[in-house]
């Protein structure tokens, strides 16, 4: 102890000052801490001088979802697209795109690959649950639109006498009625919304995505779409699906938060490829050259408690 007692006591002459080894190990030492000090004052200013993202609260986020708007007309006007009529009325335009959907999305395919009870919201001719029906699934498929669902019990009824008994059980259970009243039944295992989300309205979109949810049975499998566009982008594609009652959110980013907002775990999602679409109008391939859809397909997944 004394010997470390006479090094700390040892004189320094340094630029004309004189202290001990003892003396200076003390300044060194407060000097480093006080350095420490205001610098991490300084790094907090710093930092606290950029303006920080505040996180939208619930409620915030689904109004700005509420605002967003669509270009479509009313029910009796024309369809009119770079000057070209397409459609003498919006009905007839929607009618002619519910019919028109007929083909399996693949990923619906990919993501329900095991047999269980599925509800198809939007189910026009049975394009995606038809084909889920053949391979044992029990279908319960809902759409507004009365010839929709007739082409749908016509198109289940030849897959009735094309597939064996053993594989369809029981007739799929075709419903008109409009998805965001209707009552769903509950506990199923998959639900299918494909290309039917966008042309809800923002004002009720938040009630359906509940029902939906509410539909589920927890882990159960909710496949769907949803449309977005940053608001620089022009697309004739978008204009064209405006006006059949589209609505496109601002980006990918937040058309996904719509979907974690009502509760559901996103697995996996992708921006379909426009060429991907099951929509069979070769006039409109000619009339935009089919650019991207700025479509993103999701699986979602409905937690377990």
């Amino acid at each position: 102890m004394s010997t470390i007692t006479n090094y700390l006591s040892q004189e320094i002459s340094m630029f004309g000052y004189s202290f001990t080894l003892g003396e200076a190990l003390v300044t060194a030492t407060a000097t480093t801490t006080a350095l420490a000090v205001v610098t991490t004052c300084v790094f907090k200013k710093i930092c606290n001088s950029f303006p920080k993202p505040l996180p939208l609260s619930k409620e915030k986020f689904w109004q700005i979802v509420k605002t967003v708007q669509t270009t479509a007309g009313k029910e009796e006007e024309p369809v009119v697209i770079q000057g070209k009529e397409l459609f003498p009325t919006l009905k007839e335009g929607k009618l002619e795109m519910s019919l028109s959907c007929n083909g399996l999305s693949g990923y619906v395919k990919s993501y329900l690959t095991e047999k269980g009870t599925v509800l198809d919201l939007g189910c026009g001719i049975g394009a995606n649950s038809i084909p889920l029906y053949q391979k044992g699934w029990k279908v319960t498929a809902i759409d507004q639109e009365a010839e929709s669902i007739k082409r749908y019990d016509e198109r289940a009824l030849r897959a009735l006498f094309t597939f064996s008994r053993e594989t369809c059980e029981t007739s799929p259970h075709a419903i008109t009625g409009d998805i965001t009243t209707y009552e769903y039944p509950e506990n199923v295992d998959a639900v299918i919304c494909v290309d039917v989300l966008p042309y809800i309205s923002p004002a009720d979109l938040r009630k359906t995505l509940k029902k939906i949810f509410k539909a589920l049975r927890p882990g159960g499998k909710f496949v769907g779409t949803l449309f977005f566009q940053p608001r620089s982008e022009k697309r004739p594609v978008a204009e064209f699906l405006g006006k059949l009652g589209a609505h496109f959110y601002p980006d990918k980013n937040f058309a996904s938060e719509i979907i974690t907002r009502s509760g559901f775990q996103i697995k996996q999602q992708r921006v379909r490829k426009e060429k991907e679409s099951i929509l069979s109008f070769a006039w409109l391939d000619a009339l935009t050259g089919r650019d991207s859809s700025a479509c993103l397909e999701f699986l979602a997944i409905k937690p377990s408690p």
